[in-house]
């Protein structure tokens, strides 16, 4: 048995991660420096 992370784990942890980001203020900045006017959200926002 080894102690690997579900498949789904890395992806609730990565969710929780930017809605955290997303959350704090800083995507909008950053949307603002990149500037390509592109949607980057995730499929499951």
């Amino acid at each position: 048995m080894t102690d690997r992370p579900s498949e789904e784990e890395p992806k609730e942890q990565h969710k929780a991660a930017w809605d955290e980001w997303y959350a704090s203020g800083d995507a909008e900045p950053w949307e603002t420096a990149i500037g390509d006017d592109l949607e980057d959200e995730p499929e499951w926002r």
